[in-house]
């Protein structure tokens, strides 16, 4: 019932240092619709994924707690669908893609992506 509670009422979030990047990342590209956001989510089979049509981009913040630079290159990446990107479009963020580790654990990446405008 608690679990339920706390979804529903929305007291999962990202923490301070990720809510900080995804606005500075939804503040820093031109192309992203307004009103689109970016949410916390508990996902089932995935890290994060979009839904272009209603400007939401969804991560699960806490698989992604302890790996900065792949929280960043995960926003990076979904906002580009925001933006009308696709997958293979040529595109560097386009092209990423999170790797884990054996035990499904995910990886923290050496580098960040640069956020297109």
């Amino acid at each position: 019932m608690f679990f339920f509670m706390c979804a529903l009422f929305g007291i999962f979030a990202f923490t301070a240092h990720q809510a900080r990047m995804a606005r500075k990342i939804l503040a820093n590209r031109n192309c992203i619709p307004p009103f689109s956001r970016v949410v916390d989510a508990v996902l089932k089979d995935q890290i994060a994924f979009t839904l272009p049509d209603t400007k939401t981009v969804y991560v699960d913040g806490d698989r992604l707690e302890s790996t900065p630079t792949t929280f960043h290159n995960v926003i990076v990446h979904e906002t580009s669908h925001l933006c009308g990107s696709v997958h293979g479009d040529g595109s560097l963020a386009m092209n990423y893609a999170v790797h884990l580790f054996q035990n499904g654990s995910v990886m923290d990446d050496e580098r960040r992506i640069l956020v297109p405008k």
